[in-house]
């Protein structure tokens, strides 16, 4: 499982370099949160519109550099709403990942890092300035 996470970060971050764009998973934002990661990069990554990790979610299971464009997709408060700067709790579903959350577009700035299978009913780095996302793995 590291070596798949570990090719694909370094694929990703090449394709970034030379300015190529990184297809998202197919299971991308599809309003479910799921801990598989056998279909997916990595277990997903879940951001909530409200704090106590409710209202709706959106689902990302590889790195995002800029959240705008993407909406809460799954039902309850905030759905359809963008995820760029609204986010107020997160749950990391990946087994052995820290998800980082990141201030500012292109993983930079301030952050909130959410240990793999924890959750923070409050962003305190980032609430409703959220701008993309990423994963540290051991």
């Amino acid at each position: 499982m590291h070596m798949k996470k570990s090719a694909a970060l370094i694929v990703a971050a090449a394709a970034i370099a030379t300015g190529a764009s990184v297809a998202p998973a197919v299971a991308q934002n599809d309003g479910r949160c799921t801990t598989s990661v056998s279909s997916n990069l990595f277990g997903e990554l879940c951001l909530y519109y409200n704090s106590g990790l409710s209202g709706s979610h959106a689902d990302f299971n590889v790195p995002t550099r800029d959240h705008a464009g993407y909406v809460f997709s799954s039902s309850g408060s905030g759905q359809g709403q963008p995820v760029k700067n609204n986010a107020a709790s997160a749950t990391n579903l990946d087994p052995d990942c820290t998800a980082s959350i990141y201030y500012n577009s292109g993983w930079s700035g301030p952050a909130d890092y959410i240990p793999a299978k924890s959750s923070v009913s409050r962003l305190n780095n980032t609430y409703n300035n959220n701008a993309s996302n990423h994963w540290e793995c051991p």
